[in-house]
């Protein structure tokens, strides 16, 4: 018989300190560090392609597209997550003066893989 691992929560200062730390992308949700599963060839084009897209259809908009070197926060919930693109039309919002986190995606978007389906439709 197995037993769940159950793993601590950390906060989101322990959390930057840790992906300070680390050689991977990792996620914060609820408490919980997650890494950031890789994709293949077929994962990698849908991102790429839609990343290309999103930027030709905001391309005369005030919009900014990220693509998955952008950390994005979710206020809602405390989530830290990596997405594979997210948008922000106006002003973007930055939790400090690094840039490397946007508070404020009009636009979120996750390439599902078989791998991550389940998590990531909640």
């Amino acid at each position: 018989m197995s037993a769940a691992l159950k793993l601590p929560r950390v906060t989101e200062e322990e959390y930057e300190e840790i992906l300070a730390k680390s050689d991977v992308k990792l996620e914060l949700l609820e408490g919980q560090v997650r890494s950031m599963a890789g994709g293949g060839a077929s994962h990698s084009l849908v991102k790429s392609n839609t990343v290309r897209h999103l930027g030709n259809a905001f391309a005369k908009r005030p919009c900014r597209v990220y693509d998955r070197d952008m950390k994005v926060k979710a206020e809602a919930n405390g989530m830290n997550s990596f997405p594979d693109a997210s948008v922000v039309c106006g002003k973007p919002e930055f939790k400090d003066e690094k840039q490397l986190t946007l508070l404020n995606p009009g636009l979120i978007v996750e390439v599902l893989s078989p791998a991550t389906e389940a998590f990531d439709r909640g």
